[in-house]
């Protein structure tokens, strides 16, 4: 089973559909639904169980849940092919972000974008 999601998620118009809102536009609507985790510039956005927000929630179940539950459904992940960046991320994992996080939104440095 190959797993691949690779997603730029914008407040950009041209970038996204116009019938959703831009995610950024949307986490700034909506900070008590989730928590930005990380030490440096990259941070991991964490959307909490009890967000109200209806776009968060469903990104939260069928997307980052739902992709979680597919891969344990699939038997895991045997290899895992990434690459490590001149910032020493590896992957968009950028550094200072917990590794105990399983599925993640990112906030990219910028310098990583």
């Amino acid at each position: 089973m190959l797993f691949v999601f690779d997603t730029m998620l914008s407040s950009s118009s041209s970038a996204r559909s116009s019938a959703r809102p831009g995610l950024i536009d949307v986490l700034k609507k909506s900070k008590g639904d989730f928590e930005m985790k990380g030490a440096d510039k990259g941070k991991a956005v964490v959307i909490k169980a009890s967000a109200k927000n209806a776009y968060l929630k469903w990104i939260k179940r069928e997307i980052l849940d739902a992709y979680e539950k597919a891969i344990k459904d699939a038997g895991g992940i045997d290899l895992h092919i990434v690459g490590v960046e001149g910032r020493g991320h590896v992957a968009f994992h950028e550094s200072g972000i917990p590794l105990n996080l399983r599925m993640l939104l990112i906030k990219l440095d910028d310098k990583t974008k």
